[in-house]
């Protein structure tokens, strides 16, 4: 009921997505959430798997997944559910968790290159982190252009 309340607190601020309101394993209060919200629901930890983010598009207990390499296990297993949201008219967005800018340029490329993925996605974090070793990744006005050159587009420094 707490979340219910703040969902609409922050619609009346107009705030459009309340991202994970409720513990990530507590499916049913995720779902009362969603029927009751003036704002949409977005998964984030109660994703771990290609199989939770079916369970939550399936039963429409979601407005939108939000996901992760690190966190669901790579690559493929967020394309997967890019395509899954995407033929159910489910956002989906993609985040990092603070680490090298090797981690970022990968979810660069990744979130350009998957169409099921959303513009607007939480990346940059390696702007916190003091004495990356790689360059050439750069946030220009909230924004990350996908890096050029080989691999990754990122380079170690000194070599």
């Amino acid at each position: 009921k707490t979340a219910i309340r703040l969902a609409r607190g922050l619609a009346d601020h107009g705030v459009e997505i309340f991202e994970q309101p409720v513990p990530r394993d507590q499916f049913d209060a995720l779902w009362e959430v969603k029927k009751h919200s003036p704002v949409k629901i977005e998964a984030d930890q109660s994703v771990r798997t290609v199989a939770d983010a079916q369970m939550l598009v399936k039963n429409r207990m979601v407005d939108g997944i939000n996901t992760g390499i690190q966190k669901i296990g790579g690559i493929g297993e967020v394309r997967r559910i890019a395509e899954l949201c995407e033929l159910n008219g489910i956002r989906c967005a993609l985040s990092n968790t603070a680490g090298s800018m090797v981690g970022d340029a990968a979810a660069v490329h990744l979130a350009a290159s998957t169409p099921g993925i959303a513009p607007l996605c939480e990346l940059g974090e390696f702007e916190v982190i003091t004495g990356d070793p790689f360059f050439g990744l750069t946030v220009e006005k909230g924004a990350i252009s996908v890096p050029e050159g080989e691999g990754l587009g990122v380079s170690l420094r000194g070599f």
